[in-house]
């Protein structure tokens, strides 16, 4: 046989192996995947974007409070900031160069409104300059409709918006801005109640907020599960500030504390992951979506993919996210020592493993802190209503937590960073007190706000 033909047969010889090998490592990677997927169906979780649309049901008719949100946020006006002259005053809403400003300066300015427009909300101490007071009592009135739709909405237990899923990473979830505003304009109503003295119509503002939020409880997605511990940081500004400017009797704290009680039971990311998880096989399956999220080219995504690279690293992602899933069912803070030793495990994967490079796997363990503050802020709550009903009945504040079981609380709640009782310091000059975890940097910074997650009542004790 010619040597040239024989080096021809042998070099075809070899293509033809790799060929057969890649084929052969696609199919029993393809058949992995498959039972990865069938696993996650066999615990009543979908797997793909498709089967997260039918998983995620709508209501029956007229019981689907996500369709009251959606109308009532369809009325709400929103305001602009307008300029202002450098020399106007807001404590006394004058300009120093004129005795004072157009009746109508204030109208529609966002610039006068506190958590929605430019203004600083003042500490609880302090009152409300009556140019601010006038803004929110404007903006309110604008905003009566959608304020009692919201009110409406909260009567409904379930809720799912109109997001197409199967659109995968895709799917437009424009609600969520609009909650976010939903909740920003309910602060503000209970906000205008406590300084009006109206204590019971503040209560109803928070209920509310609370119920917005919880529209939010079954929405997959990392996103959705932001929106809602943020609108509940909303929440836990107007408890603040209830409690610094308002004496609250029994009644009134039992409400406050059932509803806090209610929203930490309602404090699951499950839900949210699972969504996730959905997504990144929208990301696998559609491979545009990976180099639109990389930094490696659409060529490249298609090489890893006939290598069957892509195929290992998705097997990789799912065992990484179920890990996180069953982080998850621990106790704090067990839950965030696991979550960290998933992410360390994960290691730093190359820029080819375009799933855990790239897309969605460095976020988990953030979202997990997350988490934690949010549930240590909600803790932290709950436990200064113990507190008010101990300053209710002994007209002074405790020297410690300690004080407080077992006749207004039954144990004081664990720090989620740290596992310890949450910290209680009494503030001073300024009288008041603050309830406090250790935060995300796992370091005791005495209540400060930037770092450590708090509840702070700046009010003199009666």
């Amino acid at each position: 046989m010619d040597k040239t033909v024989k080096w021809w047969l042998i070099i075809f010889s070899l293509v033809m192996l790799v060929i057969l090998g890649l084929w052969a490592n696609k199919s029993m990677l393809k058949d992995r995947v498959a039972a990865k997927l069938d696993d996650i169906r066999a615990t009543g979780y979908p797997a793909t974007c498709d089967e997260l649309e039918k998983w995620h049901k709508y209501p029956p008719p007229g019981q689907n409070a996500a369709e009251i949100v959606i109308e009532a946020m369809s009325h709400l006006t929103k305001w602009q900031p307008k300029d202002i002259p450098e020399d106007f005053d807001v404590e006394s809403g004058q300009n120093k160069k004129e005795k004072s400003l157009p009746e109508d300066w204030d109208k529609q300015n966002a610039r006068f409104l506190p958590i929605i427009g430019e203004a600083e909300l003042p500490e609880p101490s302090q009152p409300l300059p009556p140019i601010i007071k006038r803004s929110i009592e404007n903006y309110l009135k604008e905003n009566n409709q959608t304020l009692e739709l919201l009110r409406q909405a909260a009567t409904i237990k379930q809720s799912r918006y109109p997001t197409d899923w199967s659109e995968g990473i895709n799917a437009l979830t424009p609600q969520l801005d609009e909650i976010k505003s939903g909740a920003k304009l309910l602060t503000l109503q209970a906000i205008a109640h406590i300084e009006n003295n109206q204590p019971d119509l503040a209560i109803d503002s928070f209920i509310t907020s609370k119920a917005l939020a919880a529209t939010l409880n079954k929405e997959p997605g990392l996103v959705a599960f932001l929106v809602k511990i943020g609108c509940q940081s909303l929440s836990l500004t107007t408890l603040e500030y209830l409690f610094s400017k308002t004496s609250l009797n029994e009644d009134q704290l039992a409400i406050i504390d059932n509803t806090i009680i209610e929203m930490l039971n309602e404090s699951d990311t499950t839900t949210d992951f699972a969504g996730e998880r959905c997504w990144i096989y929208n990301a696998v399956t559609e491979t545009e979506i990976l180099s639109g999220f990389s930094d490696i080219s659409s060529v490249e995504v298609k090489l890893i993919k006939v290598i069957g690279l892509l195929e290992m690293d998705y097997i990789r992602c799912l065992d990484n996210m179920q890990e996180y899933l069953d982080n998850m069912k621990l106790p704090w803070p067990d839950r965030l020592i696991a979550a960290k030793k998933t992410e360390a495990n994960i290691g730093s994967p190359s820029r080819y493993q375009v799933i855990s490079h790239s897309l969605l796997m460095p976020s988990f363990t953030r979202a997990i802190e997350l988490h934690a503050r949010s549930d240590a802020q909600l803790a932290a709550a709950h436990t200064a209503v113990a507190l008010e009903r101990y300053r209710l009945a002994n007209n002074s504040l405790p020297d410690d937590l300690a004080q407080l079981v077992p006749a207004y609380i039954e144990k004081i709640p664990i720090d989620p960073f740290d596992g310890k009782p949450l910290r209680y310091k009494k503030l001073s000059p300024q009288p008041g007190y603050t309830i406090y975890s250790i935060g995300t940097d796992e370091h005791d910074d005495f209540g400060d706000k930037s770092s450590d997650a708090t509840f702070t009542v700046t009010t003199p004790t009666p």
